[in-house]
Protein backbone atom coordinates (compact mmCIF):
# COMPACT_ATOMS: atom_id res chain seq x y z
CA UNK A 1 0.00 0.00 0.00
CA UNK A 2 2.69 2.31 1.12
CA UNK A 3 4.74 1.68 -2.43
CA UNK A 4 1.44 1.89 -4.59
CA UNK A 5 0.71 5.34 -2.64
CA UNK A 6 4.37 6.11 -3.59
CA UNK A 7 3.86 5.59 -6.67
CA UNK A 8 0.77 7.59 -7.65
CA UNK A 9 2.03 10.48 -5.91
CA UNK A 10 5.15 10.13 -7.83
CA UNK A 11 3.04 9.94 -11.16
CA UNK A 12 1.19 12.72 -10.29
CA UNK A 13 4.54 15.18 -9.21
CA UNK A 14 5.56 13.75 -13.06
CA UNK A 15 2.33 15.00 -14.76
CA UNK A 16 2.04 18.50 -12.64
CA UNK A 17 6.06 18.65 -14.13
CA UNK A 18 5.02 18.24 -17.51
CA UNK A 19 1.96 20.17 -17.46
CA UNK A 20 3.85 23.23 -15.43
CA UNK A 21 7.14 22.64 -18.23
CA UNK A 22 4.40 22.60 -21.26
CA UNK A 23 3.29 26.09 -19.98
CA UNK A 24 6.35 27.98 -19.37
CA UNK A 25 7.53 27.13 -23.01
CA UNK A 26 3.79 28.25 -24.01
CA UNK A 27 4.87 31.84 -21.99
CA UNK A 28 8.51 31.76 -23.53
CA UNK A 29 7.05 31.06 -26.90
CA UNK A 30 4.64 34.51 -26.21
CA UNK A 31 7.84 36.28 -25.34
CA UNK A 32 8.43 36.31 -29.33
CA UNK A 33 5.33 37.09 -30.59
CA UNK A 34 3.85 40.81 -31.43
CA UNK A 35 -0.06 41.41 -30.21
CA UNK A 36 0.00 44.05 -33.08
CA UNK A 37 -1.99 42.60 -36.56
CA UNK A 38 0.24 43.71 -39.13
CA UNK A 39 -3.13 43.70 -41.70
CA UNK A 40 -4.27 46.99 -39.87
CA UNK A 41 -0.59 48.85 -40.82
CA UNK A 42 -1.21 50.83 -37.60
CA UNK A 43 1.65 53.42 -38.71
CA UNK A 44 3.56 54.48 -35.19
CA UNK A 45 5.92 51.39 -33.69
CA UNK A 46 5.35 50.64 -30.09
CA UNK A 47 9.23 51.44 -29.56
CA UNK A 48 8.26 55.06 -31.80
CA UNK A 49 4.97 55.89 -29.51
CA UNK A 50 6.52 55.48 -26.08
CA UNK A 51 9.44 57.25 -27.43
CA UNK A 52 7.01 60.39 -28.39
CA UNK A 53 5.68 60.49 -24.60
CA UNK A 54 8.34 62.25 -23.65
CA UNK A 55 8.13 66.03 -22.78
CA UNK A 56 9.74 68.35 -25.16
CA UNK A 57 11.88 71.41 -23.96
CA UNK A 58 9.61 73.83 -22.85
CA UNK A 59 6.84 72.09 -23.73
CA UNK A 60 3.72 73.24 -20.40
CA UNK A 61 1.59 70.02 -19.47
CA UNK A 62 -1.06 71.40 -20.96
CA UNK A 63 -0.01 71.25 -24.73
CA UNK A 64 1.78 67.98 -23.53
CA UNK A 65 -1.54 66.44 -22.63
CA UNK A 66 -3.17 67.95 -25.87
CA UNK A 67 -0.10 66.15 -27.63
CA UNK A 68 -0.65 62.80 -26.15
CA UNK A 69 -4.47 62.84 -27.00
CA UNK A 70 -3.35 63.42 -30.62
CA UNK A 71 -0.67 60.81 -30.18
CA UNK A 72 -3.12 58.01 -28.66
CA UNK A 73 -5.16 59.11 -31.48
CA UNK A 74 -2.71 58.21 -33.92
CA UNK A 75 -1.29 55.05 -32.09
CA UNK A 76 -4.56 53.11 -31.26
CA UNK A 77 -6.65 51.91 -34.38
CA UNK A 78 -10.26 52.10 -33.93
CA UNK A 79 -11.18 48.99 -34.62
CA UNK A 80 -13.36 45.68 -32.67
CA UNK A 81 -14.02 42.90 -34.65
CA UNK A 82 -16.42 40.82 -32.44
CA UNK A 83 -16.90 38.55 -35.48
CA UNK A 84 -13.22 36.85 -35.96
CA UNK A 85 -11.77 38.38 -32.78
CA UNK A 86 -8.55 35.84 -32.57
CA UNK A 87 -7.11 37.01 -36.00
CA UNK A 88 -7.09 40.18 -34.65
CA UNK A 89 -6.00 39.44 -30.89
CA UNK A 90 -8.69 40.70 -29.51
CA UNK A 91 -9.32 37.40 -27.70
CA UNK A 92 -6.12 36.74 -26.28
CA UNK A 93 -4.25 33.95 -27.27
CA UNK A 94 -2.92 31.65 -25.04
CA UNK A 95 0.64 32.61 -25.75
CA UNK A 96 0.23 35.84 -24.31
CA UNK A 97 -1.43 34.40 -21.43
CA UNK A 98 -2.63 30.74 -20.80
CA UNK A 99 -4.66 32.47 -17.62
CA UNK A 100 -6.76 34.80 -19.44
CA UNK A 101 -7.08 32.31 -22.69
CA UNK A 102 -8.64 29.99 -19.66
CA UNK A 103 -10.94 32.42 -18.04
CA UNK A 104 -12.33 33.55 -21.51
CA UNK A 105 -13.83 30.10 -21.99
CA UNK A 106 -15.63 30.45 -18.85
CA UNK A 107 -16.67 33.93 -17.93
CA UNK A 108 -17.71 36.19 -21.51
CA UNK A 109 -16.71 39.30 -20.24
CA UNK A 110 -12.63 38.19 -21.10
CA UNK A 111 -13.73 36.64 -24.59
CA UNK A 112 -13.02 40.43 -25.74
CA UNK A 113 -9.84 41.71 -24.17
CA UNK A 114 -9.48 45.08 -23.50
CA UNK A 115 -6.46 45.86 -21.66
CA UNK A 116 -5.10 48.43 -18.92
CA UNK A 117 -1.24 48.10 -18.68
CA UNK A 118 -0.01 50.62 -21.12
CA UNK A 119 2.51 48.58 -22.87
CA UNK A 120 -0.10 45.63 -24.29
CA UNK A 121 -2.73 48.45 -25.28
CA UNK A 122 0.45 49.93 -27.47
CA UNK A 123 1.79 46.87 -28.45
CA UNK A 124 -1.69 45.26 -30.22
CA UNK A 125 -2.62 49.12 -31.10
CA UNK A 126 -6.12 48.70 -31.40
CA UNK A 127 -9.57 49.48 -29.20
CA UNK A 128 -12.51 51.11 -29.26
CA UNK A 129 -12.88 54.49 -26.97
CA UNK A 130 -12.61 52.91 -24.17
CA UNK A 131 -9.33 51.44 -24.76
CA UNK A 132 -7.94 54.91 -26.13
CA UNK A 133 -9.11 56.52 -23.14
CA UNK A 134 -7.86 53.86 -20.39
CA UNK A 135 -4.50 54.57 -22.38
CA UNK A 136 -4.59 58.29 -22.05
CA UNK A 137 -5.46 58.12 -19.08
CA UNK A 138 -2.58 56.29 -17.70
CA UNK A 139 0.30 58.19 -19.85
CA UNK A 140 -0.82 61.41 -17.97
CA UNK A 141 -0.81 60.03 -14.58
CA UNK A 142 2.31 58.24 -14.87
CA UNK A 143 3.58 62.33 -14.99
CA UNK A 144 1.66 63.35 -12.06
CA UNK A 145 -1.62 64.77 -13.71
CA UNK A 146 -5.16 63.87 -12.51
CA UNK A 147 -6.95 62.66 -15.51
CA UNK A 148 -11.02 61.20 -14.99
CA UNK A 149 -12.13 58.96 -17.27
CA UNK A 150 -15.66 59.63 -18.28
CA UNK A 151 -18.28 57.23 -19.56
CA UNK A 152 -20.43 59.25 -21.45
CA UNK A 153 -24.02 57.14 -22.69
CA UNK A 154 -22.10 55.63 -25.91
CA UNK A 155 -18.52 56.93 -25.72
CA UNK A 156 -15.96 57.33 -23.29
CA UNK A 157 -13.27 60.57 -22.89
CA UNK A 158 -11.37 61.49 -20.32
CA UNK A 159 -11.42 64.64 -18.30
CA UNK A 160 -8.46 67.24 -17.27
CA UNK A 161 -8.75 70.08 -14.35
CA UNK A 162 -5.33 71.41 -14.78
CA UNK A 163 -5.53 74.85 -15.20
CA UNK A 164 -9.31 75.69 -16.94
CA UNK A 165 -11.59 72.29 -17.13
CA UNK A 166 -10.72 70.18 -20.55
CA UNK A 167 -12.20 66.98 -22.34
CA UNK A 168 -9.71 64.93 -24.51
CA UNK A 169 -11.20 62.72 -26.41
CA UNK A 170 -7.89 59.96 -27.96
CA UNK A 171 -10.45 58.05 -30.11
CA UNK A 172 -11.23 61.34 -32.51
CA UNK A 173 -8.41 63.05 -31.46
CA UNK A 174 -10.22 66.25 -30.25
CA UNK A 175 -9.40 68.61 -27.15
CA UNK A 176 -11.80 70.37 -26.03
CA UNK A 177 -11.11 73.26 -23.97
CA UNK A 178 -14.31 73.16 -21.67
CA UNK A 179 -15.16 70.84 -18.79
CA UNK A 180 -17.69 68.20 -19.13
CA UNK A 181 -19.93 70.51 -17.10
CA UNK A 182 -19.86 73.12 -19.30
CA UNK A 183 -20.07 71.06 -22.20
CA UNK A 184 -23.34 69.88 -20.72
CA UNK A 185 -24.53 73.30 -20.60
CA UNK A 186 -24.48 74.41 -24.09
CA UNK A 187 -23.71 70.69 -26.23
CA UNK A 188 -23.49 72.69 -29.14
CA UNK A 189 -20.36 74.09 -28.60
CA UNK A 190 -18.62 70.65 -29.33
CA UNK A 191 -19.32 71.27 -33.13
CA UNK A 192 -16.05 73.67 -33.58
CA UNK A 193 -13.76 70.55 -32.97
CA UNK A 194 -15.02 67.92 -33.93
CA UNK A 195 -15.99 66.94 -37.82
CA UNK A 196 -19.75 67.52 -38.41
CA UNK A 197 -20.92 64.15 -39.04
CA UNK A 198 -19.81 63.04 -35.43
CA UNK A 199 -20.71 66.83 -34.05
CA UNK A 200 -24.47 65.23 -35.09
CA UNK A 201 -23.87 61.70 -33.33
CA UNK A 202 -21.90 63.27 -30.60
CA UNK A 203 -23.88 66.29 -29.09
CA UNK A 204 -26.87 63.93 -27.73
CA UNK A 205 -24.50 62.21 -26.43
CA UNK A 206 -22.59 64.91 -23.98
CA UNK A 207 -26.23 65.97 -23.53
CA UNK A 208 -27.02 62.69 -21.26
CA UNK A 209 -25.69 61.51 -18.09
CA UNK A 210 -22.16 60.61 -17.57
CA UNK A 211 -20.15 58.50 -14.92
CA UNK A 212 -17.01 60.14 -13.35
CA UNK A 213 -13.73 58.31 -12.69
CA UNK A 214 -11.48 60.31 -10.67
CA UNK A 215 -9.26 57.42 -10.42
CA UNK A 216 -9.05 56.21 -13.78
CA UNK A 217 -8.97 52.40 -14.74
CA UNK A 218 -9.61 52.34 -10.88
CA UNK A 219 -12.72 53.49 -10.74
CA UNK A 220 -13.44 52.61 -14.14
CA UNK A 221 -13.17 48.35 -14.18
CA UNK A 222 -11.81 48.26 -10.57
CA UNK A 223 -11.69 44.46 -10.57
CA UNK A 224 -10.55 43.52 -13.55
CA UNK A 225 -7.69 46.75 -13.82
CA UNK A 226 -6.45 44.67 -10.59
CA UNK A 227 -6.85 41.39 -11.57
CA UNK A 228 -4.37 42.19 -14.93
CA UNK A 229 -0.97 42.48 -12.99
CA UNK A 230 -2.60 39.45 -11.14
CA UNK A 231 -2.98 37.60 -14.37
CA UNK A 232 0.50 38.31 -15.60
CA UNK A 233 2.66 37.51 -12.41
CA UNK A 234 0.61 34.08 -11.83
CA UNK A 235 1.28 32.57 -15.25
CA UNK A 236 5.07 32.26 -14.48
CA UNK A 237 4.59 32.04 -10.61
CA UNK A 238 1.58 28.79 -11.69
CA UNK A 239 3.68 26.42 -14.14
CA UNK A 240 6.97 27.09 -11.77
CA UNK A 241 5.16 25.84 -8.56
CA UNK A 242 3.88 22.78 -10.74
CA UNK A 243 7.65 22.19 -11.33
CA UNK A 244 8.66 21.71 -7.91
CA UNK A 245 7.05 18.94 -6.28
CA UNK A 246 8.76 16.59 -9.47
CA UNK A 247 12.21 18.57 -8.56
CA UNK A 248 12.47 17.99 -5.15
CA UNK A 249 11.17 14.53 -5.61
CA UNK A 250 13.91 13.28 -7.63
CA UNK A 251 16.91 15.50 -5.79
CA UNK A 252 16.02 13.99 -2.37
CA UNK A 253 15.48 10.24 -3.94
CA UNK A 254 19.07 10.79 -5.62
CA UNK A 255 20.12 11.85 -1.65
CA UNK A 256 18.55 8.87 -0.62
CA UNK A 257 20.48 6.40 -2.57
CA UNK A 258 23.43 7.98 -2.05
CA UNK A 259 22.95 7.61 1.88
CA UNK A 260 22.06 4.25 1.39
Amino acid sequence: MVDLKKSVGRRLAFFLFVLGAFLIIVNIYGLSQSLRPTELQIPITKEEFFKETRILTGESDLNWARRMTFLVHIGIKHFWDTTHPEKTNISLPIWENWLIFLFAKIYPQYQLYEFFRKDKIVERGLGLCSQHAILLSAILRDKGMSPAIIGLNGHVVVGLDEGAGMVLDPDYGVVIPYSIAEIQKKPKIIADFYTQKASRVLRSIYQDSYTLCPRGSRDYQPRRSQLEPVFYSLKWLIPILLCIPYLLLITFSKKLKHLL
